[in-house]
């Protein structure tokens, strides 16, 4: 389920009904940060969800407009400190290179990461879907794109800034990340340190430039 926020009653009626049913089961899901409100989040919590996946996406409001995000960096605030003091692990993730990006965006952008420290930080590179606004606007109107959704890379042609200037902040960010005892998830050969460090643990932290597995620290 993409958004399994999206619909607050039917999430509700679903924990309702695991915990009538004394389910012993541990999950986790995705959302956006506007639909996360406490009362869900509280009740999600006793029906066993562990973790939850956030599409932070942008730490400014001019960028989350950009990408038609019904959210704000207060609600991105708020929600990964709810879904933290119910007990959740938190996963957010980011696109590091969306259209229209500056340099300010991006710096504000990894200043939220650093002052959430969300126990799993996805960042994502932009990347086209044939029939939305933004493959349009490029040319590219009913054609899927040639463009892997989890590539390790920006992709060429549609950065709003050059690489030049775009990696070495995430180099940065990944080296902040790293002191504070983050592991840096660079490829996916990368995820077998995971299996070295205990996928198990629940302080368990790390920021991943590449798909990665759901489920790290999450327990009964």
């Amino acid at each position: 389920d993409d958004h399994a926020l999206v619909n607050r009653a039917r999430m509700m009626d679903i924990c309702r009904d695991i915990i009538s049913r004394n389910i012993s089961v541990t999950l986790g899901c995705l959302g956006t940060p506007c639909s996360a409100d406490p009362q869900t989040l509280e009740l999600m919590a006793r029906a066993g969800f562990r973790g939850i996946h956030f599409g932070a996406e942008t730490g400014t409001q001019r960028m989350l407009n950009v990408l038609g995000k019904r959210s704000s960096p207060a609600a991105i605030r708020g929600a990964v400190k709810t879904a933290r003091a119910c007990g959740m692990r938190v996963r957010t993730s980011w696109i590091m290179d969306a259209p229209g990006i500056s340099e300010n965006d991006l710096a504000e952008t990894l200043q939220l990461i650093l002052d959430l420290e969300p126990e799993e930080i996805r960042a994502h590179f932009f990347t086209l879907r044939a029939e939305t606004p933004f493959a349009a606007e490029m040319g590219t109107p009913g054609r899927i794109p040639d463009q892997y959704i989890h590539a390790g890379a920006p992709h060429p042609g549609h950065q709003a800034l050059p690489a030049g200037i775009m990696l070495p902040y995430l180099d940065d960010l990944a080296s902040e990340l790293r002191s504070r005892r983050y592991l840096v998830i660079r490829d996916t050969k990368s995820w077998r340190t995971l299996t070295e460090v205990g996928a198990g643990r629940a302080d368990l932290r790390f920021i991943s430039f590449c798909p990665g597995r759901y489920g790290l620290g999450w327990s009964l």
